[in-house]
């Protein structure tokens, strides 16, 4: 049995603020650690349901943050950037099943360092006109591959993200959202027992959920943060601008929309902010 885990860090117990999340952070290298040990619960969990591969592949920033040293036995890690399909870089039909962990609720909600990919960029994505997060684009990209998402982790948001979104999905909040930067946060070894007994169940009993999928083609709706993002984004081929900050493009399938997202986000980015 062939298990993929992507993991991101705002998600991630004990992380509440952007300190946390940069190497340029004072508290960076405690997220790290807590990043790694609520990825090996999730290992753990599903070792003992019967998983004989396991791929992590680190999903946050320049994802080089897992600490492969400390990384449990015998899961193997993506780590480094830009990779071509990025948080979900290394997915494939061969895998039997899907966990994300250390996710977090999409822009605009009540959830502990929300955003939707890019805080610095994105306003609102609209995915065949529902608005989406990077849970839901993710579940998405899984299903395309015929692999459903059997568990997530993250705070109390985005477990309901998950639950409203997935049938029989397991879900960890290892936090309450007390606002975009503060939390009410478990003990970290009593999170780490519910995420590896969540990751057991999820891998046990994961014949009874289904792959998440999406009627195609697919229409890509994406609010950016201001007009200047858009003046620096339209120049993408297959791009009409529907509104002074308001992308759209049409695409084939969840892979093509996922790339062209991923590069208007980019091209968004490399405006001069004033």
């Amino acid at each position: 049995m062939k298990i993929y885990i992507s993991v991101d860090m705002e998600g991630i117990i004990g992380v509440v603020y952007p300190d946390f999340l940069t190497n340029r952070g004072y508290d960076y290298s405690r997220a790290r650690k807590f990043m790694t040990e609520d990825v090996n619960a999730a290992v753990r969990g599903a070792l003992m349901a019967g998983a004989q591969e396991i791929i992590v592949n680190d999903s946050h920033n320049a994802m080089t943050n897992v600490l492969v040293e400390e990384l449990q036995s015998p899961a193997k890690l993506i780590t480094g950037s830009p990779k071509l399909h990025s948080m979900m870089e290394g997915l494939d039909s061969t895998f039997d099943g899907a966990i994300f962990i250390g996710y977090y609720s999409k822009m605009n909600s009540r959830g502990v360092l929300n955003h939707t990919f890019s805080s610095r960029t994105v306003y609102k994505l609209k995915l065949n006109n529902q608005e989406i997060g990077e849970l839901e684009f993710n579940a998405y990209i899984a299903g395309f591959y015929n692999v459903p998402v059997l568990m997530v982790s993250g705070d109390d948001q985005v477990a309901r993200e998950a639950q409203n979104l997935i049938e029989g999905v397991k879900t960890v909040a290892v936090k309450e959202a007390r606002g975009r930067y503060t939390a009410l946060c478990l003990n970290p070894k009593d999170a780490h027992s519910l995420i590896e007994e969540n990751a057991y169940k999820a891998v046990a009993e994961k014949d009874k959920i289904s792959p998440l999928q999406i009627q195609e083609p697919l229409e890509l709706r994406i609010t950016l943060l201001n007009s200047g993002m858009a003046d620096a984004a339209q120049i993408m081929p297959g791009v009409e601008r529907i509104g002074a900050n308001i992308l759209q493009y049409t695409a084939t399938d969840i892979i093509e929309a996922y790339q062209a997202f991923r590069t208007i986000t980019i091209l968004a980015g490399s405006i001069i902010q004033m």
